[in-house]
């Protein structure tokens, strides 16, 4: 991975005319909710090991449950990006050629690569950048932003914090978790299968722990300090695993294979930050626990369980990770960047698509 050739500092993006959307959130009382009797029994295990990690004196912060935003608000703000965006690089209209443009928007300068070919990797297949892919298996994407809106997805039209100064800018590390099961024709699949088509555990834990190494090696370069954090591929990358490999299916060992293959993950990206060199600051943790045992608790149980074993073992201070229970991570990397921090927001980036899918069915909450 090699460092920038000089360490540049995030300047303020300065606040784009028009673009902006608003609409209304669907409040809580009119979405329809089951009977009191028919309501499954809540899941306790995030919450338990969020009480255990206080113990430790690991800080824990916890916002009010995010709400969704209509379809018709979603769209406009799709709808709304794309005009600011030829707005801001003098285009007649989005999707025109970008050697078209007569303006070079803020922050372009400071745009940086990561570089990493991809040798002696584990998967098989096309590690570097080329032919159908943008963006190579290892590598890190980092740009300056600043957001837009809001957890309550409202225009921020003000270019000030609430105490009157400038509001901070701070780093987006692009990089795409390996894709082993967003559909049947998960990209990555194949590279981290077997001839008999059952995914090569570790093969795969090794490649996403080289991939949580290179984004922290990047945040250490660029001098951050707040690195925030969510639980990486194991999303919608895993969610349709099972198509693929029914070793994890759910109805398989009451889906004993996937809550290891997510623990193995979180054990990883813990192993990664306890061993690295190049960043000191702290981890910003966000999951949304559901209290449903669907896979929004999954994800949360598997990496605080990580993360406490390696508090109980050593290998990571109590302190170097706080975890952000219902925070919006978009928020959060502001927030932080207006308090004076210098700032890295990790994205779940997509290797073969600038803008992933534009909160299309495939990512209905995405922020790209």
């Amino acid at each position: 991975l090699q460092p920038p050739s000089a360490m540049v500092t995030p300047m303020l993006v300065s606040e784009a005319p028009g673009g902006a959307v608003e609409g209304m959130l669907v409040p809580e009382r009119s979405r329809q909710s089951r009977p009191e009797t028919n309501r499954p029994r809540e899941n306790r295990e995030p919450f338990d090991l969020l009480d255990e990690l206080y113990k430790y004196r690991a800080p824990v912060k916890k916002f009010p449950p995010l709400q969704f935003p209509t379809d018709r608000l979603r769209d406009g703000i799709r709808d709304g990006t794309k005009k600011k965006v030829a707005q801001e690089l003098g285009l007649r209209h989005f999707g025109l050629p970008a050697r078209d443009a007569i303006i070079i928007p803020p922050h372009c300068e400071q745009v940086c690569l990561f570089t990493d070919e991809g040798e002696n990797s584990a998967g098989k297949g096309q590690a570097h950048a080329g032919g159908n892919f943008l963006l190579g298996r290892f590598e890190v994407l980092a740009l300056s932003a600043v957001a837009d809106y809001d957890e309550a997805w409202r225009f921020v039209r003000s270019a000030a914090t609430m105490n009157g100064s400038k509001r901070g800018a701070f780093w987006v590390l692009h990089a795409a978790a390996l894709n082993i099961g967003e559909n049947e024709h998960a990209t990555d699949f194949r590279d981290y299968s077997n001839e008999m088509g059952r995914l090569e555990f570790i093969a795969y834990i090794e490649d996403m722990g080289r991939i949580y190494e290179n984004i922290l090696q990047a945040a250490g370069a660029l001098g951050v300090t707040n690195l925030v954090f969510f639980p990486f591929g194991m999303g919608a990358f895993l969610r349709n695993l099972y198509k693929l490999d029914p070793e994890y299916a759910e109805a398989n060992l009451q889906g004993q294979r996937l809550r290891e293959l997510r623990h193995a993950l979180a054990k990883r990206f813990v192993r990664a930050l306890g061993e690295t060199k190049l960043f000191v600051g702290k981890v910003h943790l966000c999951i949304a626990p559901s209290g449903r045992g669907d896979e929004l608790d999954a994800n949360a149980t598997a990496f605080l369980a990580e993360i406490l074993a390696g508090v109980k073992t050593g290998l990571i201070h109590p302190k170097a990770i706080e975890t952000l229970v219902n925070a919006d991570a978009l928020v959060a990397a502001q927030n932080l960047a207006d308090a004076g921090s210098r700032v890295a927001l990790v994205n779940g980036a997509n290797r073969r698509m600038v803008g992933n899918h534009w909160f299309s069915d495939g990512a209905r909450m995405a922020i790209d």
